[in-house]
């Protein structure tokens, strides 16, 4: 008797934590959805193919707009050799896993990824040298003020966007890459 009890508080426990999983995962696609950027990450050629393009250096702070899990921060920290990594995202789920991903890393190259949980649209790009983005292009055009004026502030100041262009933009290069995930070629924009 005692033990089928405990079995059905353990049984019920496990339903519960699974219910709540689900909620935390499905209000964070609502929340990004909403900002209108679901969460959809990148293909790691892609990923790698723009960073060779922007020509990282040892003093180069890359921001991320939308970095999801964080995997474009890791690359640039970890195999670019940039000076730091500064990531914004909104939804919770992408962003717990960069946070939980940061921590498996050497200590030397966690304290050079900064995590912020909060929108593109507040994000500091003073310190910049280098944007990426991997945005739809809805969001792209309401970035483009944001980054048009980063550029004009600081006219070293890189900027990559993969997949889609950035309106009102001039590109200095594109590239063709072949995106896995997609399973065809996709263009690269360096502004």
């Amino acid at each position: 008797m005692i033990i089928s009890i405990i079995l059905a508080v353990l049984l019920v426990t496990v339903w519960l934590l699974a219910v709540l999983y689900m909620m935390f995962i499905s209000v964070s696609y609502v929340i990004s959805d909403l900002k209108g950027a679901p969460f959809v990450p990148n293909d790691d050629n892609v990923i790698r193919t723009a960073l060779k393009l922007l020509r990282l250096s040892s003093k180069d702070v890359l921001v991320d707009l939308g970095s999801g899990n964080g995997k474009v921060l890791f690359e640039a920290v970890k195999n670019f050799e940039a000076k730091n990594a500064v990531g914004y995202e909104i939804s919770p789920w992408p962003f717990l896993l960069s946070i939980l991903k940061r921590r498996r890393l050497p200590k030397s190259v966690q304290g050079r990824i900064k995590l912020h949980r909060k929108s593109i649209f507040n994000a500091d790009l003073n310190e910049a040298d280098v944007v990426y983005v991997y945005l739809f292009p809805k969001l792209l055009k309401k970035l483009a003020p944001m980054l048009l004026k980063a550029k004009r502030e600081n006219r070293n100041l890189r900027i990559v966007s993969c997949v889609f262009q950035i309106k009102g933009m001039n590109p200095k290069k594109t590239i063709e890459v072949y995106h896995y995930g997609f399973r065809k070629d996709v263009t690269i924009y360096l502004y």
